[in-house]
């Protein structure tokens, strides 16, 4: 099934491209709980994220964590967030930045 963008929507998105926003990645818990994910790469590497359903909806902003928690090095141009295992890698200048739930236990052995 096809969702259809109204014109509220197409505008965040063509605002996200004005940002110098690079091709977002799009995650999901099977067909529901979907998150566009996109890096802002004018100057600092910003993670964003949006609802799926309604990307005028921001979830995040890496900028915005208490005390600069989640900062970041500076941005590649052209990247694309990669979603695996529960956590979104961004590559930065000289290194890959990890976000994922706080207080999560690590599955990977």
């Amino acid at each position: 099934m096809f969702e259809t963008f109204s014109r509220r929507q197409f505008a965040k998105l063509a605002g996200l491209a004005a940002l110098g926003m690079a091709t977002p990645a799009i995650s999901a818990n099977g067909a529901k709980d979907g998150i566009v994910w996109v890096i802002e790469t004018g100057g600092m590497a910003v993670l964003h994220a949006y609802d799926a359903t309604n990307v005028a909806n921001e979830l995040y902003d890496s900028r915005a964590a208490a005390g600069s928690r989640d900062g970041t090095a500076p941005a590649l141009h052209f990247t694309i967030p990669t979603v695996a295992g529960g956590r979104v890698y961004v590559p930065a200048a000289g290194e890959v930045e990890v976000f994922g739930l706080l207080n999560q236990r690590s599955t990977t052995k």
